[in-house]
């Protein structure tokens, strides 16, 4: 896909505003949240899950024909029940 600076232009606004809403939503949670334990041992909070989803739902509604992976999509997987 070819695109021009106008484009280009937009969706660097666009990725602005959807790390703007993840750090928001980070900061609604910022010390107040417990962590848990991923797979690897690292901690995953609920401020890493709300800034998970408002990347992956802003990026979802910029650009829906690519898809998205990421960190916090292993940790869930393996976490959740078979």
């Amino acid at each position: 896909m070819r695109t021009t600076p106008e484009m280009r232009q937009d969706l660097a606004r666009r990725f602005v505003a959807v790390a703007r809403d993840a750090g928001a939503r980070i900061m609604a949670i910022y010390g107040t949240a417990t962590a848990e334990q991923k797979a690897d041992g690292s901690p995953l909070t609920a401020a890493d899950l709300a800034a998970h989803e408002a990347i992956l739902d802003g990026l979802r509604a910029c650009c829906p024909e690519f898809p998205v992976i990421s960190e916090e999509d292993a940790a869930l997987a393996a976490a959740a029940p078979e």
